[in-house]
């Protein structure tokens, strides 16, 4: 892909919001890692591959919380929810999936 291309394609993604893009790409990662490495073997415990997503969604959603404080109190900083939103849902997603299937 042309250098250009990619400039402009992240012109308008601040770095605040690049770094979380990669943070929740790792999370995902990791996410998926844990899953196929352990699986979602029964036990008394819950899963490696279920408890990885569901401590993301939760920090997704204090992540969530406090760019919302950050942009009432910061009016120039220029933060995009949805990035906050994506990572929430993909996180929500895995695990609603996961205690679909266990049920």
């Amino acid at each position: 892909m042309n250098q250009r291309k990619i400039t402009k394609s992240l012109k308008g993604i601040s770095k605040y919001d690049l770094v979380k893009i990669v943070i929740y790409l790792l999370g995902f990662i990791f996410s998926v890692y844990s899953i196929l490495k352990h699986g979602l073997i029964d036990s008394h415990t819950p899963p490696v591959g279920f408890v990885v997503p569901f401590l993301l969604m939760l920090i997704a959603i204090i992540w969530y919380i406090v760019d919302l404080i950050l942009i009432k109190f910061l009016e120039y900083l220029k933060i995009s929810k949805a990035v906050n939103l994506c990572g929430l849902m993909i996180n929500f997603l895995i695990v609603f999936l996961i205690l679909i299937g266990k049920l």
